[in-house]
């Protein structure tokens, strides 16, 4: 099996890690969407914390310190991290609360930015793919 030099491939890296990155922000929308109808709570809440969040957080922190833009990776798994580790099960994820749909938001702006890097319009090092970054 051929090895891949992430250094010297990190482009190839970043568009693949994006592509993943985009069907579970997807998902974490619809599911957002649908808790805040009041369908399959428990059953949406269990699939983001098990599956989706889990799945951004560990292919975003694999993107740490290797893909550009650094600020976008490190963001995307700490937010990961965060709606998981607290706001799963807490007053966030509740029909018809204005806070899930901000989330969801988020979730959007993530992705439109890794729909960017996904298309190989990649920004300098400082910046974000041409979206603003909501936290």
């Amino acid at each position: 099996m051929e090895e891949v030099d992430l250094q010297s491939d990190r482009e190839k890296l970043e568009r693949y890690q994006a592509g993943g990155l985009m069907g579970q922000l997807i998902a974490i929308q619809l599911h957002l969407e649908d808790i805040h109808k009041g369908k399959d709570l428990a059953f949406c809440k269990s699939c983001m914390k098990n599956k989706h969040l889990l799945g951004i957080s560990v292919l975003a922190s694999e993107c740490l310190d290797v893909c550009r833009p650094e600020k976008l990776w490190k963001d995307l798994a700490k937010w990961a991290d965060d709606f998981r580790e607290k706001k799963v099960n807490s007053e966030y994820l509740s029909k018809e609360n204005p806070k899930t749909l901000e989330l969801r938001n988020q979730a959007r702006t993530f992705r439109k930015q890794l729909e960017q890097i996904a298309e190989g319009n990649i920004a300098p090092e400082t910046e974000s793919p041409r979206q603003k970054h909501v936290r």
